[in-house]
């Protein structure tokens, strides 16, 4: 028995089945299930991708922070000693 043989089989032991529905309606159906298949995957994959973004941006440290201690400011005549100058401080 070769392939045609095999196909002129199977389809006259079909010859009797028939099928009422249209061929939209169940092209439609199969669209819609796969469609809510997918939704679970993209939502996991969404998820994945938050955390590995949430997880990069909570490991790196970042660029230092800049310290809010007081700077000497240098007078050439009376030394550094002289007077300390802080952001916002009123002179004294």
């Amino acid at each position: 028995m070769n392939d045609d043989d095999l196909m002129t089989a199977v389809r006259n032991s079909f010859t009797s089945v028939h099928v009422t529905t249209p061929v939209e309606q169940i092209t439609r159906r199969g669209r819609a299930l796969r469609a809510r298949r997918r939704i679970p995957a993209l939502a996991g994959a969404l998820a994945v991708a938050a955390a590995a973004a949430l997880a990069v941006t909570s490991l790196h440290p970042g660029t230092p922070r800049a310290s809010h201690q007081p700077v000497r400011a240098e007078n050439p005549v009376h030394g550094s000693d002289q007077q300390v100058c802080s952001p916002g401080a009123r002179p004294r």
